[in-house]
């Protein structure tokens, strides 16, 4: 990874995105570390939770939360959770 991108990165806040020069801010976006914000209200997120579920499965699932016990990749834990919790959502 760029090393002066994720500092960019690093120091962003997002509570004061305004505080981050323009240039820095699209030297990060253009080494791939950073983006354009996405504005959504709580229904879209909802809707676009709903269609991610719908998309999903739960052999996918058990599967990876399995599979992060051989790798280490904790990040693999988390979509079972989710997963368990769009099932009475």
């Amino acid at each position: 990874m760029d090393k002066k991108a994720f500092k960019i990165l690093e120091e962003y806040d997002l509570l004061s995105p305004e505080d981050t020069n323009i240039t820095d801010f699209n030297y990060a976006k253009k080494m791939g570390v950073m983006f354009d914000s996405v504005v959504q209200n709580h229904n879209i997120c909802v809707d676009n939770l709903f269609k991610t579920y719908k998309k999903s499965s739960k052999f996918k699932m058990t599967n990876s939360f399995l599979s992060s016990f051989s790798t280490s990749m904790l990040d693999y834990r988390a979509g079972l959770s989710v997963y368990a919790i769009m099932q009475k959502f």
